[in-house]
């Protein structure tokens, strides 16, 4: 998952501010930090589940949650 992060990042570049990258560095992190590495293609709900739990464990509000589910 660390590689497809890395693209995603990559290719946002041109079209997304400094800060916005961050954002998405800090996810990938927060993500990785939570689920550890797997494929992209044994991505399933469990990791998915894994990360909203992970998310909510550190007391964050659902809108915030809901933001980086959907980023």
């Amino acid at each position: 998952m660390s590689a497809v992060f890395d693209e995603w990042i990559r290719l946002s570049e041109s079209v997304r501010l400094p800060r916005t990258l961050e954002f998405y560095r800090q996810i990938k992190a927060h993500y990785l930090q939570a689920v550890g590495e797997h494929r992209m293609r044994d991505l399933a709900m469990l990791h998915i589940d894994r990360f909203l739990a992970w998310l909510q464990k550190r007391g964050l509000a659902e809108t915030t949650i809901n933001i980086r589910l959907r980023t």
